[in-house]
């Protein structure tokens, strides 16, 4: 696992699979969001969609309920 900032972390395979996640706490449980597979999701395109999540989270809306 690489991580990046505020949560987003690149979690790669054994197989040499590579996912961006994002990990975050809801309910009083930890989560773990996916957000893509690198390289079709680009490590910018993964921040915007962390910082759509946060967005969520602060709003009180799970983001893993929205999809």
């Amino acid at each position: 696992m690489l991580t990046d900032e505020r949560g987003t972390h690149l979690l790669v395979t054994p197989a040499g699979g590579k996912l961006w996640c994002l990990s975050y706490g809801f309910g009083g449980k930890q989560e773990t969001l996916a957000l893509g597979a690198y390289p079709d999701v680009s490590l910018r395109r993964a921040r915007e969609q962390r910082d759509d999540a946060r967005r969520l989270l602060a709003s009180g809306v799970d983001p893993s309920a929205r999809r």
